[in-house]
């Protein structure tokens, strides 16, 4: 199946400062985050956002604060995005056929959403290069485990070429001059 900037809601899961700083390659993690988040408003893609615990754990890293601005970003104290009725609130499922995720941690949020999602029979894409956890080893266990289950896996560069579609797109130029360098 293909994504489609029509069917999609691009899913940034609580990249703060501190949970960020904990991860492996944290600069290449903000730096496709942001790469998405900025193809997502070329696009015109919605963008939904989550935040672990505000609070104590502080807010989405400042790099990506200015793609958030429009969003209502959900803070949540449970793991899956889904378990809060505050996003299902501002997000409803029902909306939205495709999820592609993105942010932290692999193994906990992101993946505890996806499968919640792919239960109420979702398309989940999951952003493998724009993903981690403290530890690669649950990174990669967790993604193994999001596409036995049915999520498809996928790179930045995928989900730009699929929701664009075709060269003749009006936003190729800008993509292939500002995303493809």
């Amino acid at each position: 199946m293909l994504m489609t900037a029509e069917q999609s809601l691009l899913l940034l899961i609580d990249m703060q400062d501190k949970l960020v700083a904990a991860v492996d390659q944290p600069q290449q993690l903000v730096a496709n985050c942001q790469w998405l988040l900025k193809l997502s408003q070329l696009l015109k893609v919605p963008i939904a956002a989550t935040e672990q615990y505000a609070k104590g754990i502080g807010p989405t890293v400042a790099a990506l604060q200015p793609y958030l601005e429009q969003v209502t970003v959900v803070d949540k104290t449970v793991f899956s995005c889904l378990a809060t009725a505050d996003f299902n609130q501002h997000y409803p499922l029902a909306q939205y056929q495709q999820f592609v995720l993105c942010g932290i941690e692999a193994h906990a949020c992101i993946l505890q959403t996806a499968l919640q999602l792919l239960a109420q029979n979702k398309q989940v894409f999951v952003v493998v290069d724009a993903i981690s956890a403290r530890q690669p080893q649950d990174t990669h266990y967790a993604l193994q485990r999001m596409q036995q289950q049915g999520a498809v896996l996928v790179t930045k560069e995928m989900v730009g070429f699929e929701w664009l579609r075709d060269a003749k797109h009006p936003a190729f130029k800008t993509f292939s001059q500002e995303f493809l360098r």
